[in-house]
């Protein structure tokens, strides 16, 4: 099916063994593997009604995670984080999985920063940080986070 999102993303290896990626989509691990990049016509993007919803509504305890993603054709350069989605018996590596398949996503892209606003306390600052995020305008409010690879790509030819 996939390659598995266990393997190192920082090789071209992984990137490359992607399908062709979608501008909108859903990642969805299962069990730490991928297991679909899904095309969304529009993304999950979250409310505080459906959040507020997910988190008392019955779950299965299954290890899945989802998350929904976004490029657009105005700004080619970025990636937003839209939602991740975990249930009560997601594991870390199913977790960090997801991030991975994401930052694959984006250097298959060749995506310069994806940008998130996380609305939960359960994902701690040290977490984020540990995972190469960076707190970002912090003028907006709430908890605006970037994940810059302006190293990882050779710079542009301006000349």
């Amino acid at each position: 099916m996939f390659a598995s999102a266990e393997s190192p993303v920082v090789g071209e290896s992984f990137a490359e063994s992607l399908p062709s990626i979608p501008l909108r989509g859903r990642i969805h691990i299962r069990g730490g593997q991928l297991t679909a990049i899904d095309s969304r016509w529009l993304p999950g993007m979250a409310s505080t009604m459906q959040i507020w919803f997910d988190s008392r509504s019955r779950q299965s305890r299954t290890d899945h995670c989802y998350l929904d993603y976004r490029a657009t054709r105005r700004v080619p350069g970025y990636l937003t984080l839209e939602y991740i989605r975990c249930r009560p018996g997601t594991s870390y590596a199913s977790f960090r999985a997801a991030l991975r398949v994401l930052d694959a996503i984006a250097q298959q892209r060749r995506a310069l920063a994806i940008f998130a606003h996380v609305g939960t306390t359960r994902i701690s600052d040290r977490l984020l940080e540990r995972f190469g995020w960076q707190p970002h305008a912090a003028k907006l409010g709430g908890r605006q986070w970037i994940k810059r690879f302006y190293q990882h790509h050779s710079p542009l030819d301006v000349a």
